[in-house]
């Protein structure tokens, strides 16, 4: 049984409004220092940082995985994790096709920045990331599955972008765990939104600088890294599990 440290929402600097130094080589080496064992790369609309993070974590011992953060034609902001890269791309392709236009206005969001494993720029994605896509929660969710991967509602108590602030409280029921900000305790999550028994509360730093990287507050139970280990993690089952504190 592996007992991982993890944090399932991190950005790099191809996610607009992100720090520049986000990169491979300063958030890897910053993540091993706090301890932990396991991130998601989870950048808005894009997955293209994904290997070059993958690469460098091989190479230092931190497992990453393939992520991304998007946005529903809701305003809703989700987490969708994969096992492999191939699914993450298949799910790129999808989200390019939905994603509503718009040239990124660098001048304001900062450059959305394609770095290599050594931090060393090899491209810039123009089209504005922060646009939502077209697809509202229920076809994400469908669209995700499908491709064999999970959907996490994201910072659950940040209201401009929370799934229970646009669509109330009742559709958290059908995912296996729901996220939140630092600044709440899931104690407190749990009973306000009346969540299952099976339905983990994260706690994730949706960092978008390195300064936001802080201490590892969650600690996930399991046989492997792979999505299906995450869903029974998340539920408590089968002997997987997830501490949170």
């Amino acid at each position: 049984m592996l007992h991982l440290k993890a944090d399932l929402h991190l950005h790099s600097c191809l996610s607009p409004c992100a720090e520049e130094d986000m990169n491979p080589v300063a958030v890897l080496t910053r993540v091993r220092q706090l301890g932990y064992d396991l991130i998601a790369l989870a950048d808005h609309h894009h997955g293209g940082n994904v290997t070059s993070f993958q690469k460098k974590g091989r190479e230092i011992g931190i497992r990453v995985i393939p992520a991304m953060e998007v946005e529903t034609v809701e305003r809703v902001h989700l987490l969708c994790l994969f096992d492999t890269l191939e699914q993450l791309q298949l799910w790129q392709v999808q989200v390019a096709e939905a994603l509503l236009g718009g040239v990124n206005p660098r001048e304001f969001y900062g450059p959305q920045l394609l770095v290599d494993d050594e931090g060393r720029i090899t491209g810039e994605v123009e089209e504005l990331l922060l646009n939502p896509l077209s697809f509202d929660v229920f076809e994400v969710v469908e669209r995700v599955k499908g491709l064999g991967g999970v959907v996490i509602p994201a910072h659950l108590d940040r209201p401009g972008h929370s799934l229970i602030f646009h669509m109330g409280m009742e559709i958290l029921k059908v995912f296996p765990a729901v996220e939140i900000s630092s600044h709440m305790e899931p104690a407190v999550v749990r009973e306000i939104y009346d969540l299952n028994p099976d339905q983990t509360v994260l706690v994730s730093s949706d960092a978008h600088f390195l300064a936001e990287l802080k201490a590892p507050r969650v600690i996930i139970h399991v046989a492997e890294v792979s999505v299906k280990e995450l869903e029974l993690a998340f539920r408590g089952q089968d002997g997987r599990w997830v501490e949170v504190f």
